[in-house]
């Protein structure tokens, strides 16, 4: 099977860079061709790609004009991909990183060829499973909220048959529906299928992680918006042979985290909630939450760092912070092993004790960065790994943090290790 991976970015080359470093060997051992859609008003993202083009014919580039809205920038990459001559199309974000493990369970069922459409899910929160869906009710029930997100869906050239542009960029195109026109445009070409069939796979939640490039999500602010007016306007604009519409628009809201008591909680801290925001959409709230509007309103009216105070991560990472600063104690020399999502956040959870650390650390031939907040990264060594007065601080994700600790076995560990 031909299959391509397609990235929109606009003005993120650290992230192309890391992207293309980490995974673009990756992705050809895969059988995957890699497209760049660059929609930057400046050169530097083409310059990171030209680093990278020299030989490889998998590696390709498109520029494409920054005044077009994301979504029908992915329209456009959708609509080259129907002409073409490739059979399976997966467009990701420039930011996710999924892991090798994932990754293998995909091209798997890839090369299957027996589905329209490829659903890895990280976040299965309803425990759904890894399974075949060849009803599109229950596909559309079950899937649909999750779909939101690029990177969410491989796509089978099948799922193309008869599309009408046109009609799709009139109907999703305009404002109250752009943000979710790509899940328009899935279950309406679904619905014209003869014959359907979806695999959902089902992952463990560090399976897919965030770059350090990633920047604060562009609608973040908008969430309330995004919530109650764009994602309603999309399901209940979708062809009448789907069901359970209402509990579908109930889920985008739950199951993402951002419409739960935790996540109102973030939302009140970051001043993205407010009384008047749940003012103006108090007459739909009822159908897009189970959580009552006197309850958000109480919420509302808390001041930001009470609500702060509220959130069980926040009180996680205190009680986290404690016992890091008593593991610290012990030893001369800190390190922090891993450098990613997980390394960056333990580096802040050390600055904001006062506890000085040499550097980072990362496994044998995993290099990927020297530099990360102002400190080395380095490979793992005997000297380090020898040394009594060292203390380690995984900051890895929990398969990552078995690997690891299985190959220190190897080795005459004598530093301390935090987990």
């Amino acid at each position: 099977m031909k299959a391509e991976i397609c990235i929109p970015t606009y003005k993120r080359p650290e992230a192309i860079n890391e992207l293309l470093q980490r995974y673009l060997g990756i992705f050809t051992r895969m059988g995957f061709d890699m497209h760049i859609f660059d929609s930057s008003d400046d050169s530097e993202t083409k310059e990171v790609f030209d680093g990278y083009s020299g030989g490889n014919r998998n590696l390709f580039y498109h520029k494409i004009d920054p005044q077009i809205h994301s979504n029908m920038k992915v329209y456009s990459i959708y609509e080259e991909f129907a002409s073409g001559d490739y059979d399976y199309i997966w467009v990701q974000s420039d930011s996710i990183r999924w892991t090798v493990e994932s990754l293998e369970l995909i091209i798997e069922a890839i090369k299957s060829n027996k589905y329209d459409l490829i659903v890895p899910n990280y976040r299965d929160v309803e425990k759904i499973g890894t399974r075949e869906y060849q009803d599109f009710n229950d596909f559309f029930l079950d899937c649909a909220w999750h779909l939101t997100l690029y990177g969410a869906v491989v796509l089978k050239k099948t799922v193309f048959k008869n599309v009408d542009w046109i009609y799709l960029r009139d109907k999703y195109g305009i404002p109250e529906r752009i943000n979710f026109s790509h899940v328009g445009m899935y279950f309406e070409q679904i619905s014209k299928m003869d014959q359907f069939k979806a695999y959902h796979i089902s992952l463990p939640e560090y399976s897919l992680t965030s770059t350090l490039f990633k920047k604060e999500s562009g609608w973040r602010k908008d969430t309330f918006f995004i919530h109650c007016e764009c994602w309603p306007s999309v399901i209940t604009a979708l062809p009448d042979v789907y069901k359970n519409k209402t509990e579908v628009i109930k889920k985008q809201g739950k199951n993402s985290g951002d419409l739960t008591i935790e996540g109102i909680k973030r939302l009140r801290a970051e001043n993205v909630l407010t009384a008047e925001v749940i003012r103006n959409y108090s007459s739909v709230w009822k159908k897009v939450s189970d959580i009552s509007l006197a309850r958000i309103y109480l919420y509302a009216y808390l001041s930001p760092n009470m609500a702060k105070a509220l959130m069980k991560d926040v009180q996680n990472e205190k009680r986290l912070k404690r016992r890091i600063k008593k593991f610290c104690k012990s030893y001369e020399k800190i390190y922090i092993y891993g450098c990613g999502q997980k390394g960056d956040a333990f580096s802040h959870f050390l600055d904001d004790m006062n506890i000085n650390y040499e550097g980072f650390l990362i496994s044998r031939g995993k290099v990927d960065k020297t530099i990360l907040r102002g400190k080395p990264v380095w490979e793992i060594d005997d000297n380090i790994a020898e040394n009594e007065k060292a203390g380690i601080v995984m900051a890895l994700n929990r398969l990552n943090t078995r690997q690891v600790l299985e190959s220190l076995t190897e080795i005459n560990m004598k530093a301390g290790i935090f987990t």
